[in-house]
């Protein structure tokens, strides 16, 4: 099968093999019967105007392999390897592209001489009771003149290196999920201190109202509304421990490790969870733009395109079926009464067979024009993928500003808030504010305290998903023994010489 310029394999040299003249006649007709093979279009996707993408580089410009490892966490590189590691969806895909490596082994020996030895012994019961011995080697070749063979070892090779992709978004998603989950669990422990600090500034002003109460400074529904206030944040509190235990079992998932399970009770010094104010300094560490190339190194784009190359190769093959094969055989073989007779009568043979479809009911050609539908689809699919990984991009692009700007305007609505509140409570507490005021004061600082620490983990959550949407998933391992599913940093190679589908 042919290839053009752009490294892609082409249907349109096809029928272009050399043949001898006389077989050339021969088959005439049957060639003529041939439906046209239509190559790939040069640019299966059109152009796409993205004016920013991201990737994962470090401090001195080179790119940074294992993308979590910007947020400077042992532990979380740690858990990330693990789960690299253990995960059982990941040992799936591992396995998978193993079987798919066989079928490709099996395509190829498809192209490769062929012999084959046998020994057997006849026992006749007749009236002369004979015992005869014969003894036999073949071997056979199919010229692959119009590259039906080679079609289908293509096609199992890039069936394999679409395999390879898949388990390489499997270990992007392993790495996103473990760190997702991981930040979350800081994020709700973060969150259970911060509510327990606006508790004890709750009840320290429950205990300023208590005493203005029974001075007779105040109404009773001062006091009502302040233990409201208060037992709204244990309400708070039993959603934060219910998040964190989900966390914690997202975590045992995706590491494939049940002792986080029991781990959800442990405090946060013990879980040496992450600072979630580093998300005030994403923006410092931000990474220079790129182009639409780190978009196609996307594995799921990579998997996309590879069956797009697959499909294209299971065409040629289809329509070189509906071409006549040719096949050279050669055999010895020996008979006798005994093995060393059959050593000394031997025969050797030497055919060329050829084989020509006439009739099939139209089966080869229904087999071509489902190729043909295949490759379609499959175009379809690799445009529509690309689009949604770009659509995607963008869309955590546009979010990540977004979220940075409305985090800078929370913080000054926070000091605002808090700067009133000082105010109204001072004011309230030399008896000449109103408790209104002061009450609505105190729940604005409390609320937007907790929507701040919210808005911080989600700049992570974002980061963490833009980190996902640009990885090509082939991470370097740290850790030397990898028992379940080993680095895909080996399998970089295959993938690499399929790449810039564009």
């Amino acid at each position: 099968m042919a290839s053009n310029n752009t490294g892609r394999p082409s249907l349109s040299g096809l029928a272009c093999k050399p043949m001898a003249a006389p077989l050339m006649a021969m088959f005439l007709s049957a060639l003529s019967a041939c439906s046209t093979v239509t190559p790939l279009p040069e640019d299966p996707a059109a152009p796409l105007n993205l004016e920013t993408l991201m990737t994962s580089q470090g401090d001195d410009g080179t790119e940074v392999p294992n993308w979590w490892t910007q947020f400077h966490s042992d532990e979380l590189n740690q858990l990330v390897q693990q789960g690299l590691s253990n995960n059982y969806s990941l040992a799936a895909a591992h396995a998978s592209w193993q079987a798919s490596r066989a079928v490709l082994a099996s395509a190829r020996a498809d192209q490769s001489l062929t012999a084959e030895a046998s020994v057997k012994n006849t026992q006749q019961w007749q009236p002369d009771h004979s015992n005869r011995w014969s003894l036999g080697a073949a071997a056979s070749y199919e010229l692959d003149f119009w590259g039906r063979l080679d079609g289908l070892s293509r096609e199992a090779e890039l069936s394999a290196q679409a395999q390879q992709a898949a388990m390489n978004t499997v270990a992007n998603s392993v790495a996103a999920e473990v760190s997702l989950a991981w930040f979350g669990s800081a994020y709700q422990q973060q969150l259970l201190g911060l509510i327990e600090q606006q508790r004890e500034r709750l009840q320290s002003s429950l205990k300023i109202t208590n005493a203005r109460f029974e001075r007779g400074l105040v109404d009773v529904s001062d006091v009502w509304q302040q233990q409201q206030l208060l037992e709204s944040l244990n309400a708070d509190t039993l959603v934060a421990e219910a998040n964190l235990r989900l966390y914690q079992q997202q975590l045992a998932l995706w590491l494939a490790d049940s002792r986080w399970l029991n781990r959800a009770q442990q405090q946060g010094a013990e879980l040496n969870l992450a600072d979630l104010s580093m998300a005030s300094t994403l923006d410092n560490n931000a990474v220079p733009a790129i182009g639409v190339q780190q978009l196609q190194a996307r594995p799921d784009v990579q998997q996309s395109w590879f069956a797009l190359q697959a499909s294209d190769a299971a065409l040629a093959a289809a329509a070189a079926n509906r071409y006549p094969r040719l096949t050279l055989s050669a055999g010895l073989e020996g008979s006798g009464t005994s093995l060393t007779s059959a050593l000394d009568n031997w025969a050797a043979n030497l055919a060329a067979g050829l084989v020509a479809p006439l009739l099939d009911g139209g089966s080869r050609k229904a087999e071509v024009e489902r190729q043909q539908a295949n490759r379609q689809a499959a175009l379809a699919d690799y445009r529509q993928t690309l689009l949604a990984a770009a659509q995607q991009v963008q869309g955590l692009l546009v979010e990540q500003q977004r979220l940075q700007q409305q985090q800078q305007s929370l913080q000054k609505q926070l000091d605002l808030a808090r700067r009133t509140f000082e105010y109204q409570q001072a004011r309230y507490r030399r008896g000449v504010g109103d408790f209104l005021a002061t009450l609505s004061a105190n729940q604005d600082v409390l609320s937007m305290e907790q929507s701040l620490l919210a808005l911080q983990w989600q700049r992570l959550n974002n980061r963490i998903e833009l980190y996902r949407s640009v990885s090509h998933g082939r991470f370097e391992s740290s850790q030397s023994s990898l028992s379940s599913v080993p680095s895909t940093s080996g399998l970089s190679t295959s993938v690499a010489a399929g790449s810039n589908p564009l």
